[in-house]
């Protein structure tokens, strides 16, 4: 079986770096600009309190979605995985580029309440789906007999991990939303470390 070639491997880092300084930088020039640090707020709450971060971080996302579309056609490619997984890869990054787009608060009318606005409720709609389509990509990638057993139990991890935050997100646990921010962080570097140590198993003979 074809391995996972390296040199593709490095766009999941060039994603993975792309990711992690936006919207690092958004979170810590905010915060030290006056708006103060919030570990309860959202990345993209952050990232909506300026328009240099949200233009930032959506700049950023454009690269995340080109390195990761490309690579995970290429896994889809040799380990032979449906069709419908590409489409899954599809929804995913078209989701993360329009919810990046759209930072949660940055369209809200003076004086309206906080998320009120169509762009901050499509944005909401978006990150759902960008998060679920992640966890499923991950369920394919722990079920898939092509990976190695190693890969396999990290994308079971991540799978756990996934399920973990959206159980504290719709019951609304104190835990999840004392700390949104690391949660949604973790959660987004899990699922580019997961593609970056993606591997094939070895053929037989």
């Amino acid at each position: 079986m074809e391995q996972v070639n390296s040199s593709k491997k490095r766009l999941v880092l060039y994603a993975a770096v792309a990711f992690a300084l936006t919207s690092v930088a958004a979170i810590v020039v905010n915060s030290l600009l006056g708006h103060g640090w919030h570990i309860e707020y959202s990345i993209s709450r952050y990232v909506g309190l300026e328009t240099w971060s949200a233009l930032v971080f959506f700049l950023g996302n454009l690269v995340v979605a080109g390195c990761v579309l490309y690579y995970l056609e290429y896994i889809a490619e040799i380990w032979g995985l449906p069709r419908w997984f590409n489409w899954l890869v599809v929804i995913m990054l078209i989701t993360l580029l329009v919810l990046s787009a759209c930072p949660i608060g940055y369209f809200d009318l003076p004086g309206a309440a906080y998320g009120t606005s169509a762009p901050s409720n499509l944005h909401g709609i978006c990150s759902r789906m960008m998060f679920c389509s992640m966890i499923l990509a991950g369920a394919v990638f722990a079920l898939t007999t092509k990976a190695t057993k190693h890969t396999r139990i990290m994308a079971g991890i991540f799978v756990a991990y996934g399920l973990l935050c959206v159980y504290g997100y719709f019951t609304k646990a104190s835990w999840l939303a004392s700390g949104l921010v690391f949660f949604e962080w973790s959660f987004l570097m899990a699922f580019l470390g997961l593609c970056g140590i993606l591997k094939s198993k070895k053929s037989e003979g």
